[in-house]
């Protein structure tokens, strides 16, 4: 199918509305419709927040009752189930639209399928137009569903030469306050958060959102179960994964808790450590993105974030998308491609 510039401009304004509902569609996907009578917008939408009405329907309550010979530009096909909310592909009907252009279909088995019924009501659908960037706003969506595993973040705060510890493991505060902030933000957003046994025992830390938003399930590596039920995360009812589930390689690990976290319908993780389990996660090569906080100091000595051993020919697949000034602090993003 060949689109026009018209039709890019179009799916391009519904993209850009799809991306306001993020990250409060989360574990949903950020949608967004426009519906257009002869390439004028009559109305958009978008899934504002998780649970509630989907794009499409919020476009299509602006509309009026006798309208008709429209068009509809979706970054997502319709869903095809009843969840939360009424099938989206019953309120689209031949009698008002001519045409339906979906940016890419929907991975979930169970939402997919409505392009074809759409079809069967005698409606024109495209599929296809700006699938890379449709795609891009949703990743933890497709990595869920695609790739069978939760979208993972590894997330550490180090200093300039390199270290996110003394050697005594004492790591607070190596970032500002405003840097800690953020990384708060980073927590609501996250369906779950995972640290090692280590960190857990000398940072005692709680692990939550501190009102940015709804606060991460807590998710703890302590092979040996020696860690204290005194500690706050144990307030929060967290899961711990040890042995007889947990074999003698990390690597191994980090697939066995990502396949279990996936059945448990966990769609999206931050790892915060410590370096151990991120360096698992990077020996094992499951992670979506790196968020790396940096901060002017310098330690000369004590525990470096990679625990692991490569060559200096080694390099990664990494995008760089987003480097941020937070005070004297640095945030730099960088995106797995692999």
């Amino acid at each position: 199918m060949l689109f026009d510039a018209i039709d890019k401009k179009l799916m391009s304004k519904a993209i850009s509305v799809a991306a306001r509902g993020i990250p409060n569609a989360f574990p949903n996907p950020a949608v967004g419709c426009v519906i257009c009578y002869d390439n004028e917008i009559l109305s958009t939408g978008y899934h504002q927040e998780y649970g509630g009405k989907h794009a499409e329907y919020n476009a299509l309550k602006k509309i009026s009752n006798t309208a008709s010979g429209l068009t509809m530009y979706v970054t997502l096909e319709p869903c095809n189930h009843k969840g939360k909310t009424d099938p989206c592909q019953d309120l689209i009907h031949s009698s008002v639209f001519d045409r339906i252009v979906i940016a890419d279909s929907d991975p979930n088995q169970k939402a997919s399928g409505s392009i074809e019924k759409l079809r069967q009501k005698g409606i024109k659908v495209d599929v296809g137009l700006l699938k890379k960037d449709a795609r891009k706003i949703n990743s933890r969506f497709y990595t869920f569903h695609e790739k069978k595993r939760p979208y993972v973040i590894l997330k550490y705060a180090s200093t300039l030469d390199g270290f996110v510890a003394d050697g005594d493991g004492t790591s607070k505060w190596i970032t500002n306050q405003k840097s800690r902030m953020q990384n708060h933000y980073t927590r609501s957003t996250c369906d779950a958060i995972i640290v090692g046994r280590r960190t857990a025992m000398l940072d005692n830390p709680s692990l939550g959102s501190y009102g940015y938003g709804k606060d991460p399930k807590i998710i703890v590596i302590d092979p040996k179960k020696s860690l204290g039920r005194n500690l706050n995360l144990f307030k929060k009812e967290p899961i711990i994964y040890s042995r007889p589930i947990l074999k003698n390689s990390p690597v191994k690990n980090v697939s066995l808790i990502m396949n279990d976290l996936y059945d448990k319908n966990i769609k999206s993780v931050l790892v915060e450590g410590g370096a151990k389990t991120i360096s698992s996660f990077l020996d094992a090569g499951l992670y979506d993105e790196l968020h790396c906080y940096i901060a002017p100091k310098f330690l000369g000595s004590g525990l470096n974030i990679f625990q692991g051993q490569r060559s200096i020919n080694c390099e990664l697949e990494l995008e760089l998308i987003e480097t941020k000034i937070i005070d004297n602090d640095v945030r730099i993003i960088y995106r797995n491609l692999v």
